[in-house]
């Protein structure tokens, strides 16, 4: 929602992210695995779109925030699990 707010404000388009045909796991780890992917494509669209706002401080802050959530908290959780 904070993102959302400053794109409109800004006038930024919203990335786009399309999943389909994606299904449960079956098991825990499959879960986990699933995080770990996720995750992962989430820091590299957090890096992408980091290059894409840097005249926007607090739309950077936002997204190194969301990275480092990522890489520093789910994706270790994630690997855990996996």
């Amino acid at each position: 929602a904070t993102l959302k707010a400053f794109f409109a404000e800004y006038g930024i388009s919203l990335p786009t992210t399309v999943v389909s045909g994606a299904s449960a796991p079956a098991t825990t780890t499959g879960a986990c695995a699933l995080g770990v992917s996720i995750e992962q494509s989430l820091i590299s669209l957090y890096d992408q779109q980091l290059a894409n706002v840097t005249s926007y401080a607090d739309v950077t802050r936002a997204f190194l925030a969301l990275r480092s959530a990522s890489a520093e908290n789910h994706l270790p959780a994630f690997e855990v699990c996996s």
